[in-house]
């Protein structure tokens, strides 16, 4: 690599180290008070590093169903409330933050979790 250039492995490292530290913790999918509804929750996560929680359908994250920006205050809510699903199916999604640290930007995905959509 040339000057100022970073090493491959280095970044590799710090992408898994940066997964590991910020993945969603206690994330919960339970049944929304309206037909079609779940709700999301999860801790807050680390901040100002974590910029945005994205809420993906399925195991993996390939569609996502929602976002949630941090902006600059402290004190937002960790939940959103996904609609217009499928009424009386089992739901399974996924969250990951999206993480900024100096010029890297990375995500961190959380264990899935499912719930009855009402």
């Amino acid at each position: 690599t040339g000057a100022g250039q970073p090493v491959l492995g280095t970044v590799v490292a710090g992408a898994a180290q940066a997964a590991a530290r910020y993945a969603p913790r206690n994330v919960v999918v339970r049944q929304g008070p309206d037909t079609g509804e779940v709700i999301v929750s999860w801790s807050m996560p680390i901040r100002p590093d974590v910029v945005a929680t994205v809420i993906f359908e399925g195991p993996d994250v390939a569609r996502a169903r929602g976002v949630v920006n941090y902006g600059t205050s402290p004190d937002a809510a960790p939940q959103a409330t996904l609609r217009g699903l499928p009424s009386g199916q089992r739901v399974c999604l996924s969250v990951a933050h999206l993480v900024s640290i100096d010029t890297v930007v990375t995500n961190a995905v959380g264990r899935p979790g499912c719930a009855l959509a009402r």
